[in-house]
């Protein structure tokens, strides 16, 4: 029989050979929904009466008003100067509202456009006259040695030797290409003239310029690319390079050699290893990038400071509930400065009805922040609808902070969040209210257990039946909420559940239903982006239930 560690690897390398494709899995859950006695009924009827009760509670737009009386007078571009019978009366967009009837003279006039002329003949009311002014323009052409060089004018780039038509009047430039110095001129643009432009362009030295890495803080256990610091620079010539990491002691850990330079930006990831495969201690390290020309010259270098910290964990979490975590459990992992995540999840059931098929189809958008404080805050926004419902879209949206109060292989933080939904039933877990928790985490190996009691305060009460909003009146109840994931590089898999009490003023108990789901997440090979793949249902027996499946994509940096 196999040991747990041996368990837990075998499960790892089944699901990175899984043949499966990821469409697969999401067409899946896409079709898993099913239900049972009369939950499902109850959720819809109670969400499509509180949201269109909310909605015809809330202020009355203001109707339309009237189009205003007058003649206005309208330009592409605007800014034209308006003469009416040869005086001039403003600038377009224009409304001349004491305008009596008649026939007027109307002249257009903006610098760089030709002049516009017309007769109009006005009737009293409401009219409008719109035109588009033609642009004065005349021609550049810029010849350049060597040829292959792109001549760029403005947001207008195009090859050198070339005719273009550009507006009249003072112009920037600017000659590239890769080995030359950059050239940049004005040139002035006469109307219907050919202007042209002599350029030779003369050979650059080798410059080493802008080394930057997009982290400079990272764990090289973090999956994919999240677990590398990807370094970029510039180079102004052709010619071979060399990288390099030193270690404190100034020993040399690891080494590449760089492809020949044949374009200004280049690229290189170190995943935080020395040139053996092994993995490197925590700490500080430094990274050297050499250049030498390919013609005569000196070769140039420079150096970037890096830091590798396994604390620095970046997994990948949804926000249906609010707060990053699982579908229905926060974690009280936080992102790291400057960490920013976006995710979004459409998960649908469908029901047979008289009328053919009913939908409820929940849509969430959230996004990670790490603010990166001294000891730590991450802040997450949450927002959606649920659609199914025609005209009627019930809304929600919350605001979370997350303090980590402990660290290592038993994570704790503190959880503040501020929500608000349309409707008064809890399919996220989520309500209306103020919610403080105490997110915990143990984790072991590939394994994190998650827990979160949360004390929510609200001044309306969950409900399932009642399809009004009764007057505002202060309750709190707690919500007991966990789950279970497995990080397996590239794949994440996790399951979770929540459960809510009775208000405190109506004695101890649990308000049915509960809730729960299962995610899947794949880490696209070479990207940051995640594929989800997720069920999740609500349950007030083994004979009331319904589970809606769905599919979601997400990025983390």
């Amino acid at each position: 029989m196999k040991s747990g560690a041996a368990w837990v690897y075998a499960w790892g390398m089944s699901w990175r050979l899984l043949p499966v494709p990821a469409a697969a899995i999401l067409a899946l859950c896409l079709g898993c929904a099913t239900s049972g006695g009369s939950l499902y009924r109850d959720t819809a009827a109670a969400e499509r009466q509180q949201a269109e009760s909310r909605r015809e509670s809330a202020p009355k737009p203001e109707p339309a008003q009237p189009a205003a009386e007058g003649l206005a007078i309208e330009s592409d571009p605007d800014g034209a100067s308006v003469y009416l019978n040869n005086r001039y009366v403003g600038e377009t967009p224009l409304l001349l509202e004491d305008l009596g009837a008649g026939r007027y003279q109307l002249r257009l006039e903006r610098d760089g456009y030709y002049p516009h002329d017309a007769w109009i003949d006005y009737a009293g009311g409401h009219m409008v006259f719109r035109t588009d002014l033609r642009q004065i323009t005349g021609f550049l052409q810029v010849e350049v040695q060597p040829p292959q060089a792109a001549v760029v004018v403005g947001e207008r780039s195009f090859p050198a030797g070339s005719v273009q038509e550009l507006a009249v009047g003072l112009h920037t430039a600017r000659v590239r290409l890769f080995g030359f110095e950059d050239y940049a001129a004005q040139v002035r643009v006469e109307e219907k003239s050919l202007t042209r432009l002599a350029v030779a362009l003369v050979p650059a030295a080798l410059r080493l310029e802008d080394l930057r890495s997009g982290r400079t803080q990272f764990n090289p256990r973090n999956p994919g690319l999240l677990g590398r610091a990807r370094i970029r620079f510039r180079v102004s010539s052709y010619g071979s390079g060399r990288a390099a990491v030193l270690d404190a002691e100034d020993h040399e850990v690891w080494q590449k050699p760089l492809p020949r330079f044949t374009s200004w930006e280049q690229a290189l990831d170190w995943d935080g290893r020395a040139s053996s495969g092994s993995p490197l201690a925590d700490g500080d390290y430094t990274l050297v990038v050499e250049a030498s020309p390919e013609e005569d010259g000196e070769a140039v270098q420079a150096r970037i400071l890096l830091r590798i910290d396994s604390s620095l964990k970046l997994s990948y979490r949804l926000l249906w509930n609010g707060a990053s975590g699982l579908l229905y459990v926060p974690s009280p992992e936080v992102l790291p400065r400057g960490g920013v995540q976006t995710s979004t999840l459409l998960a649908s059931h469908a029901q047979a009805a008289a009328d053919g098929y009913s939908f409820r189809t929940p849509w969430d958008l959230g996004v990670r922040l790490g603010l990166g404080t001294p000891r730590g805050l991450e802040l997450d926004l949450h927002t959606g609808v649920i659609l199914g419902y025609g005209e009627v879209v019930p809304w929600f949206a919350s605001a979370a902070a997350k303090f980590p109060l402990s660290r290592g292989a038993v994570q704790t933080a503190a959880l503040a969040k501020l929500g608000y939904q349309s409707v008064r039933t809890d399919s996220f877990a989520n309500f209306t209210g103020l919610t403080l928790g105490l997110p915990a985490s143990a984790s072991l190996g590939v394994v994190s257990f998650f827990l979160a009691p949360e004390l929510t305060v609200s001044l309306w009460e969950v409900s399932y039946a009642q399809q009004d909003w009764p007057s505002p009146s202060l309750t709190a109840w707690a919500y007991a909420k966990g789950g279970i994931a497995l990080d397996l590089d590239p794949w994440t898999l996790g399951f979770s559940v929540a459960a809510r009490t009775l208000p405190f003023g109506r004695g101890f108990g649990f308000d049915l239903p509960v809730q729960g789901g299962v995610e899947v997440h794949w880490m696209i090979p070479g990207t940051q982006l995640f594929l989800t793949a997720a069920v999740t249902g609500e349950a007030r027996g083994a004979g009331s239930y319904y589970f809606s499946g769905g599919a979601g994509l997400g990025l983390l940096d």
